[in-house]
């Protein structure tokens, strides 16, 4: 705004000098972007936000805001996402557009962003700051101690095709070096035989105690199939179901670690026998035992991708046994040696599946074994499951695990 006077002297007697104020206001535009800054304040890590940001002429009637470019750099954990304007555009007096921006921390740390706005206004440039903190819903650990001559609960699933039949007699010969294997681990076991597709025992669940367990084992490797033979992972699911209360109640037990060993030369077919996938299945699995991390799966099949001279490649089971951390075999190999049995024993006793208490965020993960931090290589989290999946070496008995991490707030 301008102002001004104008004196004007006469032979007035009255008022010999009239004076007249020169008030004026030039048409000039100016940009207002506000909120100035636009501040997140705190979100925690994982939790998206977006917020909208005003751009106004507030310049006079009749002023013109000529806007030819804006800009925007920051944190990548920030975003300008509606940037679709064609510039150059205008904006009269008193108009105005929005424009938004995101936030979506990963780390406990300040975060931010600058728009660069140029205009036809006298200042010429504005620049308009972002600005946020990441924030985790706390810091936890878990611990667990590997238990001396941990309990395991052991199932054979066996494919009953005619092409098997040199596969189960072996599995059968061998069982007593498998125990013998099993027995340097712990002797406190338990195992169960289901091939049917109902998941029930054709073994009756066998420990060190049962009379006659080896001939029990050989004869029910034998027993039953149906429908789901070349889908084991399906009578798996359905003996681990049946293990709370069902026709195998007693097999299952807490604080055990569930070991489910599949042996068949054809990739497993749940998808097309009923509508299931490998993964939905051993969800199941992990339903029915309550702990992701407490439940393995381990295969003798078919190496992926191209099979062997005797089997098609296990897929399915393949997927399966990775995600679990087991042990898979190929069928076309000398599975049975004692250094192959004595990897399946010890997936049946050792825990490589470590499911948190609280739901974690995954880079800020630490494991500790007997108080040494293991490098990140060794071990993966699965966010699924919320478990951490530990390599070689896979922790024994005795040990003691700790996993230190932040965990991630339940977002609005």
């Amino acid at each position: 705004s301008q102002v001004g006077q104008v004196q004007i002297a006469s032979n007035d007697q009255s008022n010999p000098t009239a004076t007249v104020d020169l008030v004026g206001t030039g048409a000039v535009p100016e940009l207002q972007i506000s909120p100035d800054p636009l501040d997140f304040g705190d979100s925690y890590v994982g939790c998206y936000k977006e917020n909208e940001v005003t751009l106004a002429n507030v310049g006079p009637e009749g002023s013109e805001l000529v806007i030819d470019s804006m800009s925007w750099e920051g944190d990548a954990e920030m975003a300008w996402i509606s940037t679709g304007f064609t510039f150059p555009f205008t904006l009269g007096g008193g108009e105005e557009v929005t424009t938004t921006f995101s936030f979506n921390p990963v780390y406990d740390i300040d975060y931010t962003g600058s728009l660069v706005v140029t205009s036809n206004e006298p200042l010429g440039t504005r620049e308009h700051a972002q600005i946020g903190t990441g924030k985790y819903a706390g810091d936890f650990t878990d611990y667990w101690e590997i238990p001396s001559d941990p309990p395991s609960d052991i199932l054979f699933a066996v494919d009953q095709s005619c092409s098997m039949d040199d596969d189960i007699s072996t599995l059968s010969s061998n069982f007593s070096s498998f125990i013998g294997q099993l027995s340097g681990y712990s002797n406190d076991w338990q195992i169960i035989v289901a091939n049917g597709d109902d998941g029930c025992t054709d073994s009756g669940v066998l420990t060190p105690t049962t009379s006659g367990y080896t001939s029990a084992f050989q004869s029910a490797v034998f027993a039953n199939g149906g429908s789901f033979t070349e889908s084991l992972l399906s009578v798996a699911a359905n003996a681990a179901e049946q293990a709370n209360g069902g026709c195998n109640n007693g097999f299952m037990r807490a604080g055990a670690m569930l070991h489910m060993v599949l042996v068949s030369d054809e990739p497993e077919q749940s998808n097309y026998t009923n509508g299931q996938n490998w993964s939905s299945l051993v969800s199941r699995i992990q339903a029915a035992k309550g702990s992701a991390g407490s439940v393995r799966v381990s295969a003798i099949a078919g190496p992926v991708p191209s099979g062997c001279g005797s089997a098609d490649a296990g897929t399915g089971y393949a997927e399966a046994v990775s995600a679990t951390g087991g042990v898979f075999l190929s069928i076309c190999s000398n599975w049975a040696s004692p250094s192959n049995l004595a990897m399946l024993a010890s997936a049946s006793i050792s825990q490589a599946n470590y499911e948190l208490t609280r739901e974690a965020v995954g880079n800020t993960i630490e494991v500790y074994v007997n108080g040494q931090l293991r490098n990140p290589s060794t071990w993966t989290y699965d966010a699924s499951s919320n478990s951490v999946i530990l390599d070689e070496p896979i922790p024994e008995e005795g040990d003691e695990v700790q996993i230190d991490y932040a965990g991630a707030a339940s977002c609005d």
